[in-house]
């Protein structure tokens, strides 16, 4: 089967540079520090909807920090 051009679903791996491990290790912090303080909304006030749209889109932005992090030269 023929590579698509650029690895939009990233089956290649490449190997992080020591910044780009410690920008995700930073970002990652951020975003548990983040996901701590939506818990800490939720057990006061309950849960609700928008709490867990708030977490899920935290979740999202996530991934896409990471991903912009780790992207290699050539990938889309």
């Amino acid at each position: 089967m023929a590579t698509i051009k650029g690895d939009p679903f990233r089956k290649n791996y490449g190997t992080l540079s020591d910044d780009q491990k410690r920008m995700m290790d930073v970002t990652k912090t951020v975003y548990e520090n983040s996901w701590q303080a939506l818990t800490a909304v939720e057990m006061a006030f309950g849960s609700s909807r928008d709490i867990s749209m708030a977490k899920t889109d935290l979740q999202n932005s996530c991934m896409w920090a990471v991903r912009a992090i780790t992207k290699m030269p050539g990938q889309e």
